[in-house]
């Protein structure tokens, strides 16, 4: 019997696990990284104007490289969640973003005095398309959120909210999910609501 030469396969790669990863190595505040992170990283980030000025930083082929992207709609990606991350403080998982910015309280209508981001913005951040309006509107975003979010949420939106040609449908599908977990509507926000009244 003669054996086979075994082709390695390539590393399966998912970006925004990645991104994920290289934020929680940068951040100097997360008490789990008993490292001190890199602050000149991220203020060097939290100065871009746009997001091609985020791809100039010394860091964004390495992070390129870990994503395993090399197409330009997918660079862009990387270097929008890398300019955007830079103003994450902190971790809050459990809950999603668009919940936690939406109405607390349940309102008849159109009240909602409770949103922390309320309707008109949180409609401007549903109509950013190009890169830098989406590095625009969720740079604004996680400053009103007082810069702690849930990581995990953030990236992979931020992953699928530009829209690129070939990814209208993944950029539609984030903002209806945005939407309904915003307004608390839909079958998998009710613990996430009754959470928010306890």
């Amino acid at each position: 019997m003669t054996e086979k030469a075994v082709t390695p396969q390539p590393r399966r790669v998912y970006p925004p696990y990645e991104i994920k990863k290289w934020w929680e190595k940068l951040n100097p505040l997360d008490p789990a990284n008993q490292k001190p992170g890199d602050r000149a990283i991220l203020a060097r980030l939290r100065h871009c104007q746009t997001v091609i000025e985020a791809m100039s930083e010394p860091a964004f082929p390495e992070l390129v490289q870990n994503c395993g992207v090399e197409h330009g709609c997918d660079l862009e990606r990387v270097a929008l969640a890398m300019a955007v991350m830079s103003y994450v403080r902190s971790d809050i998982p459990g809950k999603k973003n668009a919940r936690i910015i939406g109405p607390t309280e349940q309102s008849d209508g159109d009240d909602a005095s409770s949103a922390l981001c309320k309707p008109l913005r949180f409609r401007q951040l549903l109509g950013a398309s190009t890169i830098d309006e989406c590095y625009r509107v969720f740079r604004q975003l996680v400053n009103l959120m007082g810069r702690t979010v849930n990581v995990d949420d953030l990236v992979k939106s931020l992953w699928n909210w530009p829209r690129f040609p070939g990814s209208e449908k993944a950029a539609d599908q984030i903002r209806v999910k945005w939407v309904y977990d915003y307004w608390s509507v839909g079958g998998g926000n009710k613990s996430d609501n009754n959470a928010s009244q306890k």
